[in-house]
């Protein structure tokens, strides 16, 4: 087997949901606070 065909193998057996629409919402949202908090100079992770 050569880098081409594992390669091909991995991403056949990588499993990906696509995410419901209230996380995509709380993603977004959680990304635009984030958003606001460092222009407005308050962001500390």
């Amino acid at each position: 087997m050569d880098l081409l065909e594992f390669e091909v193998d991995a991403v056949e057996d990588d499993v990906f949901e696509e995410p419901d629409e209230e996380t995509v919402k709380t993603i977004f949202a959680l990304r635009r606070d984030i958003h606001h908090l460092k222009r407005k100079g308050e962001f500390r992770p």
